[in-house]
């Protein structure tokens, strides 16, 4: 008894000699992984654009996640998945960081990883209620995968006033014959349809034929889309400027005549130019109340040509006397002629969140001044003296459903904004944003930037046209021509969330089918 005993002690203590502390491997290997494969994902996203290394880290996530024994193991991998992406692919926001003397700067990595461990909820949601759902059958665990991350990233483009930036589907920009099916499906759609394949991929890969022959057919279905026509271009002379004009120049005191000429320098041309244009300024690129000041709207004028037009990000006001982040177009003698105040406002960006309790720990709102700003009225299209244009306000064109909901289809999409915050990663993620937007409605995008990127987006979101970061220069070109309405354009979110309902019955009914033997 005593031998046999310390036979087993010594046999444990040579184990543990070997293995001196097994449990880090198995952390290592519990939260690695995912953790892992989540960077790798996160590179598929502007500017990095590897979209191969988005879709194999997502097979791989998908083969773990499906074959564990719990779903709560599942739901924490994607949590840990979905951390990782998104503190690779939302790096940036810890720039904006440094405009708040508000905030310690040592709290903007904190904000990002809390940023980003919420997104992942969305993720583990989706995946836990999948493995949930398959009882360790691989091909329902894709069926049910695809469907469920659909309404999680629907869900998310609304609690809390909505995050819907850098949604899975963007990764396929630089592969046209897959972003295109955004045109039926939307953004939303291409996300779950890529969840779906590799789902599919996955399943295959561990030998099942169904699998691998849905598989096929998903591809086959997604690289077939057929290239829209793009008609040539309009017979409107635009032009967008980009000022250069940095964050700290940018609301200094004493630069506001400085910033202004700058934009004037960069509109006006010789004398001798004949063809009438519709010019862009971006977002507030005039610091004050543009409709309060005839002596601003006649130095505008100056500027313009006969028959010009002026689109132009500015402070507008209210009745009450409240401010708003708005647009005006304004005539070659200085009348307004439309306006449009920004709707969806960003949380701590422009307007402060239970103000009390956050002022009194010296936070404040990204934007300058001790006022929150108001939101607009809904379903804004300026049309007057040129074609209409829906306007999307910075970060509003990251809201697919709300852009396309217009109920006027204009004729392009204006997107004026202020990325100067952002470092060099956040602008190329928003021009990701409104090249996703072009497609789905088939309208052009005019983008109109402080420092850059600058573009103009055909409606197939292809760039016809940029301006890089931090540096001034102007645009002359033509409007791009609008698609007939895509079929997200006509139905919206109906079109993706109809296909997830319907693949969730499916994966419900093969559910059923296995468990009737």
């Amino acid at each position: 008894m005593f031998a046999a005993k310390s036979d087993s002690q010594s046999h444990t203590v040579r184990r543990h000699a070997v293995h001196p502390a097994p449990w880090i491997v198995r952390r290592l290997e519990r939260h690695g992984v995912p953790a892992i494969l989540g960077v790798c994902a996160g590179l598929g996203f502007a500017p990095t654009n590897l979209w191969p290394l988005t879709f194999g880290a997502l097979v791989l996530l998908i083969g773990r996640t499906a074959s564990r024994a719990r779903s709560r193991s599942a739901a924490i991998d994607a949590a840990t998945f979905g951390t990782a992406l998104g503190v690779t692919s939302l790096g940036w926001i810890a720039e904006a960081f440094a405009w708040q003397d508000g905030i310690p700067a040592e709290l903007a990595p904190v904000a990002v990883v809390v940023l980003s461990g919420y997104l992942a909820l969305y993720w583990a949601a989706a995946f836990g209620l999948a493995h949930r759902l398959a009882r360790g059958d691989r091909l329902v665990f894709a069926l049910a995968a695809a469907p469920l991350f659909v309404l999680a990233e629907w869900t998310r483009g609304i609690v809390f006033t909505g995050f819907g930036w850098n949604p899975l589907g963007a990764v396929w920009l630089s592969v046209p014959d897959i972003s295109l099916n955004a045109a039926i499906f939307g953004t939303l759609g291409l996300s779950g349809l890529t969840v779906l394949c590799a789902g599919l991929v996955a399943s295959a890969a561990s030998g099942d034929r169904h699998a691998a022959i849905l598989a096929t057919l998903v591809g086959a279905e997604l690289l077939a889309f057929p290239k829209p026509t793009i008609p040539p271009d309009t017979a409107q002379s635009i032009s967008v400027v980009q000022a250069n004009i940095g964050q700290d120049a940018k609301w200094r005191e004493g630069s506001r005549d400085r910033n202004l000429d700058q934009y004037l320098r960069l509109t006006r041309r010789s004398p001798g130019a004949a063809t009438s244009r519709m010019i862009f300024w971006p977002e507030a690129a005039i610091t004050e109340r543009l409709e309060d000041n005839a002596t601003l709207r006649a130095r505008l004028a100056n500027a313009l040509r006969p028959g010009d037009l002026l689109m132009t990000g500015s402070i507008g006001g209210t009745a009450d006397g409240a401010s708003t982040n708005s647009v005006f177009l304004v005539g070659d003698k200085g009348e307004i002629l439309g306006r449009y105040d920004k709707q969806h406002l960003v949380p701590f960006g422009e307007y402060l969140p239970f103000r009390p309790i956050a002022s009194a720990i010296g936070w404040d709102k990204f934007v300058p001044g001790t006022s929150d700003l108001v939101a607009g009225p809904a379903d804004t299209v300026i049309s007057a003296g040129g074609p209409a244009a829906s306007v999307a306000i910075c970060y509003e064109i990251s809201f697919a459903r709300e852009v396309a909901s217009r109920e006027t289809r204009p004729a392009f999409i204006f997107n004026p904004s202020n990325d100067a915050w952002f470092g060099p990663h956040g602008p190329p993620q928003h021009l990701a944003q409104a090249r996703m937007r072009a497609i789905e409605l088939g309208l052009p995008v005019i983008r109109a930037t402080q420092t850059g990127i600058s573009a103009v987006i055909r409606s197939d979101g292809s760039v016809a046209a940029s301006i890089p970061t931090d540096r001034a220069g102007r645009l002359n070109t033509s409007m791009p021509a609008a698609l007939p309405p895509t079929v997200y354009a006509r139905l919206g979110d109906l079109v993706p969330l109809g296909a997830a309902a319907v693949l969730l019955a499916f994966a419900f009914w093969r559910r059923w089918r296995l468990a009737c033997g």
